[in-house]
This record gives structure tokens, C-alpha cells and sequence, in this order.
């Protein structure tokens, strides 16, 4: 599946969904390193490193869709 499939799903179950795809990646490239932090501990999962890099992207995201108070 990708973003909008995912996008779809939530909607149709009545849920929210953020894309996330827009914070790290071009419309054409996606890629490995990023400011000098490695992105991808394989290919479906980020390191630990980049996804608490990502953690004020994701709480912002989260607040401005009401999903944190």
C-alpha cells in the first residue's frame, strides 16, 4: 500500500491520516541519508535516529488534525 491507499483506508473507517512521505522524500526521490542522518534500518522500517528526528514533525502534524490535545 502506499499514501493514498492508506489515506482511503482511514478515511473510509472514519479515521485520521497524516502523510508522511512530503517530511523526507522529493516527488521523484526518496532519499537514504538526510542532513547527514540515516534514514532506513531496512526496507520498510526507519532508525531510531530519524524517527526521533521526526518527532516534533509528527506531534505539529498530530495537533493541527485535533489528534493531541
Amino acid at each position: 500500500m502506499n499514501e493514498p491507499d492508506f489515506a482511503r483506508a482511514a478515511a473510509a473507517a472514519g479515521a485520521s491520516f497524516v502523510a508522511q512521505k512530503q517530511w523526507f522524500c522529493s516527488a521523484t526521490y526518496c532519499p537514504v541519508l538526510l542532513d547527514h542522518t540515516l534514514l532506513y534500518l531496512d526496507q520498510y522500517h526507519f532508525t531510531k535516529t530519524f524517527t526521533v528526528a521526526l518527532t516534533p514533525i509528527l506531534e505539529a502534524a498530530l495537533h493541527s488534525k485535533g489528534m493531541l490535545p
